[in-house]
């Protein structure tokens, strides 16, 4: 018997010693099992104090750490007390082990209830703010709304009379706040976030969405500068194109992966003339290469081959003054090789797929053009819906009231103007109210020149400038009703 149960020990410390050289190999990191009812297969816990797996923790407590202060106040009591201190001390030490796995990118979190999906990774579970155990996202709010530890845990009467939207955004707020708790206690390895500019890390990088493409993104030091050069040239409010085209290379990276044996890549050392085919078959690859009937090459995501070239152009150019910064003869002889190679081979490879592909959707596409009744019959819906927003503002502010009326006032005034979303949405509340006197400051000659039906509309419109795309000028015309809101003519 004493023999079976030394090669059952011995046969247990070959298991996790191959356990612990698996996850070392390993960047995933991988989730533990949730608890079952068999005392054999019970999960363990993380003491807080000596950072040890244990299955009894109440035990392990009160045998080792018994003459700490903060063990100590929690056996002394019992009841509720008891088990809600003993609660935090568990959830404190998990969330000190899964902190120490997030940051080495290796070993295994220990979570309070697990996704019967098979194939979460860690970047789908976030900390309460309140006991600290980690949950998935789509089910975090759930545990917040009755956790034994949120001192505004809501009643089943809130609960009743909340609306979807005020659920929804509480379902919101609830992982931004676990994000930023997570966010302010991990600070990977090697990283780039202690170099990054902190504007462009506040404005691009931490509102990224976290996933495993933002983790190759933020962990590529070509990406980042990238990503910092476009920050400086478009500014904090083309933060979402900026992340857009961080990530595109990220996938990039992701998708050459596969043919290249799992050997981890760096987009400085994918950008050579050796790894042009390489890259050229991952761009195939993501924007989905397909022969249509016509026997012509398309995309079924051209945009995105188009953006991918334009971005790789830029990284390659950036690659050649990071090798003349740093004086290295081989780095510049790579990306002038790129260069080279994308300058002769990439219209035929790439460009020449993604023209077809925007010229053959247009056939035969029908263009649904709107009515002169269904124009008028959405302004006449606008205008009454406006009027009532407006007098559900001035009795009972809400937020639901407010947001609504702000869109239907984009609507119109892109409708008005035939502009772009995105232009007018630009529009700001210190650009409308400081805008010129243009009624007081016309010149009179010219004022005269206009036919009567032209003065009228002078008088009636209101004109506003303001910076579009490429820092063109878009001139916006504000109807009476849209602009008398505002100071007096």
């Amino acid at each position: 018997m004493l023999l079976g149960m030394y090669i059952l020990l011995q046969t247990w410390e070959h298991i996790k010693f191959i356990m612990l050289f698996v996850c070392a190999i390993d960047v995933a990191v991988l989730l533990s099992k949730p608890h079952t009812v068999n005392k054999r297969n019970r999960g363990m816990n993380y003491c807080n104090f000596c950072e040890e797996a244990v299955i009894q923790l109440p035990r392990h407590l009160k045998r080792i750490h018994s003459d700490l202060t903060e063990v100590s106040e929690v056996l002394c009591k019992s009841g509720r007390a008891r088990t809600l201190g003993l609660m935090r001390l568990r959830n404190l030490g998990n969330f000190k082990h899964n902190i120490t796995v997030l940051q080495d990118c290796c070993g295994t979190l220990r979570v309070s209830k697990r996704s019967g999906e098979a194939s979460k990774i860690a970047e789908d579970y976030l900390p309460c703010t309140h006991c600290l155990a980690f949950y998935c996202k789509e089910q975090l709010w759930r545990h917040v709304s009755k956790c034994l530890l949120n001192p505004k845990m809501c009643d089943k009467h809130d609960k009743q009379n909340a609306t979807k939207a005020e659920e929804q955004r509480g379902r919101v707020g609830c992982c931004v706040a676990s994000q930023l708790l997570l966010d302010a206690s991990v600070m990977p390895s090697g990283s780039m976030d202690t170099v990054l500019d902190p504007s462009f890390k506040a404005a691009v990088v931490d509102k990224m969405h976290k996933d495993q493409v933002r983790s190759v993104a933020i962990g590529d030091v070509l990406i980042c500068r990238f990503g910092e050069v476009l920050f400086k040239r478009l500014g904090p409010q083309r933060a979402l194109d900026i992340q857009q085209r961080m990530r595109q290379l990220a996938r990039l990276l992701r998708a050459v992966e596969a043919p290249n044996h799992g050997e981890r890549l760096t987009l400085l050392g994918l950008i050579s003339g050796s790894n042009f085919d390489l890259i050229v078959s991952g761009i195939h690859k993501l924007a989905g290469l397909s022969i249509h009937s016509t026997g012509r090459r398309i995309y079924s995501k051209p945009s995105l081959a188009s953006k991918l070239g334009h971005s790789l152009l830029k990284c390659a150019q950036m690659k050649i003054g990071m090798g003349i910064r740093q004086k290295d003869s081989v780095m510049q002889s790579d990306a002038k090789d790129f260069l080279s190679l994308h300058t002769s081979d990439w219209q035929d490879s790439v460009s020449v797929a993604c023209t077809t592909s925007a010229k053959l959707t247009k056939i035969n596409k029908v263009q649904n053009l709107p009515t002169t009744d269904d124009l008028k019959r959405l302004k006449e819906y606008q205008e009454h819906r406006m009027q009532v927003l407006v007098g559900n503002l001035k009795q009972c502010p809400t937020y639901d009231s407010w947001r609504e009326l702000s869109e239907h006032a984009l609507t119109r005034v892109t409708l008005f103007n035939k502009r772009r979303g995105g232009e007018a949405s630009q529009l700001l509340v210190s650009q409308y109210e400081g805008r010129p006197h243009w009624k007081s400051n016309t010149n009179a000659d010219i004022f005269n020149s206009l036919t009567p039906v032209e003065q009228e509309l002078v008088k009636r419109m209101d004109y506003i400038q303001i910076p579009g795309k490429r820092l063109n000028t878009v001139h916006i015309l504000l109807t009476p009703d849209e602009g008398s809101h505002g100071r007096s003519a």
